[in-house]
């Protein structure tokens, strides 16, 4: 698979399990998710980098809700498609892990 399609499909997986929460936040995160895309207008590198950006909200959101104890821990299946989907953003851009 190659590097597009299999960003593409990590993208496409953490949106779908974002898209079905109840938070209400999520509509918000899923725009974001959506802007992410690799399209004529944005090449692999700025996706991932728009990607890490909503990765990074989403996960200061989920920070804070756990320590005001706001919301339910993040489900395991959510939190691994998040980790997947954010290591391949950084390993698209050269980042350490």
């Amino acid at each position: 698979m190659s590097v597009h399609a299999e960003y593409g499909r990590a993208l496409q997986v953490f949106t779908a399990h974002v898209r079905g929460l109840a938070d209400p936040r999520a509509r918000d995160w899923t725009r974001a998710l959506e802007a992410a895309r690799v399209d004529a207008d944005r090449d692999l590198s700025s996706a991932a980098r728009a990607c890490l950006a909503a990765l990074d909200s989403i996960e200061r959101s989920w920070v804070a809700d756990a320590a005001s104890g706001a919301g339910p821990p993040v489900a395991s299946a959510l939190r691994d498609a998040f980790e997947h989907l954010h290591a391949h953003c950084r390993i698209v851009l050269g980042l350490p892990r």
